[in-house]
């Protein structure tokens, strides 16, 4: 994700849009390389997205069980999008804990944004809001 390589696909017009909002330069040639060396490990990229499956499932299971969680968005990514009571309280404790998440409040009412960690990163996170959920 750091890399943040990304390709578009559509009619010429949308692409002429496209280009008028996007980054004067392209891709880096290291940028490239990675990509390029990522998408021929294929093994370890279904290695790495069945972990990301795996937490996730954990994580919805975690967060549906708090009172303080009031909605859990549908997601086809490697992050949900979760409503909170006292979500203000919710972001800043988390931040404090060094558990960086998203407030997506402004778009949203109510939400942050979750990224699915590794199972170490999600522990603490739920760990992080039972504590919260138990407190508010």
């Amino acid at each position: 994700a750091g890399v943040r390589i990304g390709m578009a696909y559509a009619n010429p017009e949308i692409i002429q849009l496209l280009n008028k909002v996007k980054h004067p330069y392209n891709i880096s040639a290291l940028n490239q390389k990675a990509a390029i060396e990522a998408l021929n490990q294929d093994s370890e990229f279904e290695k790495r997205k069945s972990i990301i499956l795996e937490e996730k499932k954990k994580l919805r299971s975690a967060l549906e069980k708090l009172s303080i969680v009031t909605k859990i968005y549908p997601s086809d990514t490697n992050f949900l999008l979760v409503e909170f009571s006292h979500v203000d309280q919710v972001f800043t404790q988390l931040i404090q804990k060094g558990i960086i998440v998203r407030d997506q409040s402004s778009k949203i009412k109510d939400s942050l944004r979750i990224t699915v960690g590794t199972p170490e990163e999600n522990l603490t996170l739920i760990n992080s809001l039972q504590t919260l959920n138990d407190t508010l």
